[in-house]
């Protein structure tokens, strides 16, 4: 059985939800992490060092929309870069080839969020599709 002061403390959670909710700008942490392709606690980790704007109310935490459209922004590759598994692929070389060609300075290598990228126009000019 809940008390009055517990059913009061729940109403005014609930109230704090729905406000935030209803504010636009702001989803909750679970959403962001769905949308960003990460996990709950990487979303809050990245929250929690800035890179993402974000809220509390009551017992959850938002995070502005804005933040996480500039923070896919930044962690995507931009246009000519291809992901380094789909290089090998189209190019028909191992991926230990092209990395090797990368580190002998031959292909441009960008790495965001653990992944690697090759600029196509480079790899045009050295290798030819097979």
């Amino acid at each position: 059985m809940t008390t009055k002061r517990q059913a009061r403390k729940e109403l005014t959670n609930r109230q704090a939800r729905d406000d935030a909710q209803s504010a636009s700008g702001y989803v909750p942490i679970p959403e962001a992490a769905k949308a960003l392709n990460l996990s709950p606690a990487r979303v809050y980790e990245l929250a929690s060092s800035g890179l993402l704007t974000r809220q509390r109310v009551g017992g959850a935490v938002y995070v502005s929309l804005a933040s996480l459209d500039a923070y896919q922004k930044q962690m995507s590759p931009g246009p000519g870069w291809i992901p380094i598994a789909a290089a090998a692929r189209l190019y028909k070389y191992a991926r230990t080839t092209l990395i090797y060609r990368a580190k002998r300075g031959q292909l441009e290598l960008r790495v965001l969020n653990r992944h690697a990228y090759l600029y196509q126009p480079a790899l045009d000019a050295l290798f030819r599709p097979r």
